[in-house]
């Protein structure tokens, strides 16, 4: 799967993102552009997390493998709606709360992967 100086990266990269993200909820920062940021830099995390977690884990588990892969889609689906809610804050064209409709389709997305075994297919 990924060399262990790729493990080391992400658990780095792990330990910078998680006080960003603590840092900027105690600060009271709710301006659009920062929660969007935030949201990003938590989506990144769990993926990170799960890739860890995969590569930690017992080959021959594999309903925990299932488990791991399901939680990193949830990184790997929410970060193109993501960029582009960024996009949207920073030159202010996000208003309210309905952008986040955008979000919806990698809702749906995560939703069937972890309804996956659920298919029979």
């Amino acid at each position: 799967m990924y060399p262990m100086t790729n493990l080391y990266i992400m658990l780095a990269d792990i330990a910078v993102i998680l006080p960003f993200i603590i840092r900027h909820r105690l600060k009271g920062r709710h301006k659009p552009i920062d929660n969007m940021f935030t949201f990003l830099a938590g989506v990144l995390l769990i993926w990170q997390a799960a890739v860890i977690a995969m590569r930690l884990c017992d080959p021959e588990d594999e309903q925990m493998l299932f488990i791991c892969d399901a939680i990193s889609n949830i990184g790997v689906a929410c970060v193109p709606p993501g960029a582009l809610l960024v996009a949207l804050a920073f030159s202010g064209r996000l208003k309210g709360n309905t952008a986040y409709i955008l979000l919806i389709p990698a809702a749906v997305s995560v939703a069937m992967v972890f309804g996956n075994p659920l298919h029979h297919l």
